[in-house]
């Protein structure tokens, strides 16, 4: 019975410093509150505070859904640069051109070790089929 009510005194203590500690940082560094409410919102569970915690869980989750779509925001964006910039056409140029340079290389200068049993795979034959040059 000792040891259940030691237990007890010392979630109870904890509580109240998890609420401690949410209160001053709320009220003296509302910084942190507005740029961490996953903070405030982790002592106030932790303090038993429900309703004071979902608040800031839930600015918490505003704020990081506004950091996923300001993610994917700059991917569109830096592939509307690309595009604009050429970046497709600029790399189908450069696959057409290899596969150019591949169809006409010398036959020794043709072969892949990589994927063949018998070591040997003519670069020609592979491109021309894949590019559709039968």
């Amino acid at each position: 019975m000792q040891d259940a009510a030691y237990s007890t005194l010392l979630r109870e203590r904890r509580r109240r410093l998890h609420s401690q500690i949410a209160e001053v940082l709320e009220t003296q560094f509302p910084e942190i509150a507005e740029s961490q409410p996953e903070l405030l919102a982790r002592h106030y569970t932790e303090a038993g505070a429900i309703e004071r915690a979902a608040g800031f869980w839930g600015k918490a989750g505003q704020r990081f859904a506004s950091a996923i779509v300001a993610l994917k925001s700059n991917a569109v964006h830096s592939s509307a640069r690309r595009v604009a910039a050429g970046g497709p056409a600029r790399a189908q140029r450069a696959k057409d051109a290899t596969v150019n340079r591949l169809i006409e290389a010398p036959d020794n200068q043709k072969t892949d070790s990589r994927n063949h049993a018998d070591g040997k795979r003519p670069w020609s034959a592979f491109w021309r089929n894949r590019s559709g040059l039968n």
